[in-house]
């Protein structure tokens, strides 16, 4: 079923069961057909289920719709209606007793001060969403970096940091701070620079600084692989640096440090065998 906006326009409104309009300025959700000219609605904000004719319902206004429903988690969204449901009654009156609003501020697990601060701003915008908790810390994605420096950032990160030479992420803090100072910017913090450097990151990064090929094997998928039934049947051997220096006879001179062939049977994952030599 359907409902033409109030002023003839081609514009419809479905009025599927879970619906959330507007009938008499109140935030209604769509519970089903009460007749050919009613709809069974249910109030947002108090729960109260009624009949409203079809010719009252509007399209809930975009801006309300985005504030209100999008991003306000089940739970934290069953919450505000619970408690809107309580305040409710409150909201035609001046006074109320404390030992009323301590009951209801244990029932929802709160304060009697949190308590009336949702009073309050139930009775400027008596509805459910106005009671929805935002959370807590800065949000993702935020940035509070100046625009100019914020692009300083970047330039340095492009030229110095995604180079195949790889400097440290250190140097790109320094060049950052240095090249902000001399252009009379604040410089920036070193956890501004390196939290940039972290969104950078990834394929396009390592292919900058490693190379195709091996940011081809850091990052994609890989398929097959090797499956053994019985022991012996599979053996894999890999060469790694041992962490030690090997020094001349005079201990002195510091020679290198020795390679490590580890042979591993693919079944058992136990070693079988170990070189140790000066080269892979």
């Amino acid at each position: 079923m359907s409902a033409s906006d109030g002023e003839g326009a081609a514009m419809t409104l479905e009025l599927t069961p879970g619906t959330t309009c507007v009938a008499n300025g109140r935030v209604i959700q769509i519970d089903g057909a009460d007749s050919l000219t009613h709809m069974r609605v249910r109030d947002v904000a108090t729960g109260a289920v009624s009949s409203v004719a079809i010719a009252r319902i509007e399209a809930l206004p975009k801006t309300a719709a985005a504030s209100s429903f999008e991003g306000i988690p089940a739970a934290e969204w069953k919450r505000c209606c619970d408690l809107a449901k309580d305040l409710t009654p409150l909201n035609s009156r001046t006074t109320v007793a404390r030992s009323e609003l301590e009951k209801l501020a244990k029932r929802h697990g709160i304060s009697v001060r949190q308590l009336q601060r949702a009073r309050a701003t139930f009775r400027k915008d008596p509805r459910a969403s106005a009671l929805a908790r935002s959370p807590g810390g800065r949000p993702l994605g935020l940035n509070q970096l100046d625009p100019e420096v914020d692009a300083l950032i970047k330039h340095v990160i492009a030229k110095h940091y995604l180079r195949r030479e790889r400097p440290s992420k250190e140097y790109v803090v320094v060049r950052a701070r240095s090249l902000a100072r001399r252009l009379k910017l604040k410089p920036p913090s070193r956890s501004a620079v390196l939290t940039r450097i972290a969104r950078e990151d990834g394929y396009q990064a390592d292919r900058a600084r490693l190379g195709c090929k091996a940011a081809k094997q850091r990052w994609e998928a890989r398929t097959g692989k090797l499956e053994a039934e019985r022991p012996l049947d599979l053996l894999e051997i890999d060469h790694t640096p041992a962490d030690v220096l090997v020094l001349s006879d005079d201990r002195l001179t510091v020679i290198g440090r020795p390679w490590v062939t580890v042979a591993i049977d693919v079944a058992t994952r136990c070693v079988m065998g170990m070189w140790r030599s000066r080269a892979a």
